[in-house]
């Protein structure tokens, strides 16, 4: 069946996944088919249960099952450009039904990530991606990474079980990446229902904040509020041997944020319980601070306000 090209015109559609920890993968890391189970070797993932692997099975062969057919679905084909994001994307319908959305977003000098989405009825039940990430590193050549990540998902609706690796190493899945895959599908479901209004919606928020810290100089306090799966992203460019501080204050008892370097977890309030961290860091690049709220919080609706404060103090011999 030809493709048929539908038009798009709502603001940051790529933002979301592109601040969802940067990496890189070859492709969408194959179909579901072709992932590592969930008592494999190949990432860091949920373990053990006989009822997970089983889960994990059903959606492998759902999966499976659409891809089998997939020659006979309507293929819908859109694509925006959202600042130096461009995402492309092909949707699968089986009569009314979105089954498929296979999508690349380009991050321009940040790099790129191959997506796939695959759904029964209203629900999602697998999800792989692929990314290829580079990291600004000033006076130098950017850094580049490659993430895998797969989340399947129950009956339900539920994340059943995950993996990822991180330069085929094993990492661990950050409590914010499931809420932004859940986002970014709401939003281009929206997208291809010609709902812009829900897609904007869905992504409200979810840009980037770009934090101009000058080191030495007084920290910068940022305001905000966190609601449901929403997380909030702030990125700030440091050096090697300089002390990064951060501190969040909230009435909420749900309300966390991690500290990441290149897609791995510097720091993660919701693991040591405190909501101050500072520590001379060891790389220099682009850093990045997210505020989510814990999952069964997130999954209530839950909303919290909270005040970030992020400094930067000089490394020992730097001017001035």
């Amino acid at each position: 069946m030809r493709p048929r090209w539908i038009a798009l015109a709502v603001v940051a559609l790529a933002t979301t996944l592109g601040a969802c920890g940067r990496g890189g993968g070859d492709g969408a890391a194959k179909s579901g088919a072709e992932g590592g189970t969930v008592g494999s070797d190949t990432g860091a993932g949920t373990r053990g249960s006989a009822d997970l692997i089983e889960q994990e099975r059903r959606a492998r062969r759902r999966v499976e099952a659409i891809e089998a057919e997939l020659a006979s679905y309507e293929a819908l084909q859109g694509s925006r450009k959202a600042g130096d994001a461009t995402s492309t994307f092909t949707a699968y319908l089986r009569g009314d039904s979105l089954v498929l959305i296979r999508e690349r977003l380009d991050m321009g000098d940040y790099g790129y990530s191959d997506n796939e989405y695959y759904f029964a009825g209203d629900s999602l039940i697998y999800y792989v991606e692929g990314k290829l990430s580079r990291t600004r590193n000033p006076g130098g050549p950017p850094t580049t990474d490659a993430i895998v990540l797969r989340l399947y998902f129950d009956e339900g609706g539920r994340l059943s079980a995950h993996e990822k690796t991180l330069n085929a190493e094993p990492v661990e899945l950050d409590g914010y990446e499931e809420s932004a895959v859940r986002r970014h599908a709401r939003a281009l479901r929206a997208l291809i229902a010609g709902d812009e209004q829900a897609s904007a919606a869905a992504l409200a928020g979810s840009g980037p904040v770009q934090v101009e810290l000058v080191a030495g100089e007084a920290p910068t306090a940022l305001r905000g509020r966190v609601a449901a799966r929403e997380v909030r992203n702030y990125l700030i460019e440091a050096e090697e041997g300089q002390t990064m501080s951060v501190r969040m204050d909230t009435e909420s008892r749900f309300a966390h944020f991690v500290v990441q370097f290149k897609g791995q977890n510097v720091f993660d309030s919701s693991r040591s319980g405190e909501r101050a961290w500072s520590a001379r860091l060891p790389r220099t690049g682009e850093y990045t601070v997210r505020v989510f709220l814990t999952r069964v919080e997130a999954q209530r609706g839950g909303t919290a306000e909270y005040e970030l404060t992020i400094g930067l103090e000089k490394a020992a011999g730097q001017d001035g």
